[in-house]
């Protein structure tokens, strides 16, 4: 690989890891503004509490309703990226690079080095990486008062 091709695929990396956690934190700081839905542990303050809670501790049957409103947020935010940002978060899914692969064969690229394709239809992908490696990775590890305070009543 030429220097060239280097720079420019830590760069992207780089931009990557930029958005991913802006996209994150933004998620974290949306879900904090929620008051908390799991009534039965009263320690808990706000629908991110309750995500890392069920992360941490057990999944009840709303998790799919906390990843539904986790889905909303990110898609969201991920629908605002520029094309070269969201090209540059997709360049880092494994899973997503045959898929990417396979479109471009199938679309015209364009001859201007300096214009980015279109790989919008792959938000969902980028969405899900978001989720998966950033906020829910964060989830596991998150902890504050009332978080510690929730885990602990639930070991009893």
């Amino acid at each position: 690989m030429d220097i060239q091709k280097k720079i420019a695929l830590n760069v992207s990396m780089k931009l990557s890891e930029k958005i991913c956690q802006k996209i994150a934190n933004q998620t974290k700081i949306r879900l904090q503004k929620i008051d908390s839905k799991i009534e039965e542990v009263k320690s808990l303050k706000n629908v991110w509490d309750d995500v890392c809670y069920q992360h941490q501790k057990e999944m009840s049957n709303a998790w799919k309703h906390y990843d539904q409103a986790v889905v909303s947020i990110v898609r969201s935010l991920v629908k605002d990226l520029e094309n070269y940002e969201l090209n540059a978060v997709l360049l880092q899914i494994p899973d997503a690079q045959r898929h990417v692969l396979d479109t471009i064969k199938n679309k015209l690229v364009p001859s201007d080095n300096r214009q980015t394709i279109d790989f919008s239809e792959n938000e969902f992908y980028v969405s899900r990486y978001i989720m998966r490696k950033y906020i829910y990775e964060k989830a596991d590890t998150w902890s504050n008062n009332s978080l510690r305070k929730a885990v602990r009543v639930s070991q009893y």
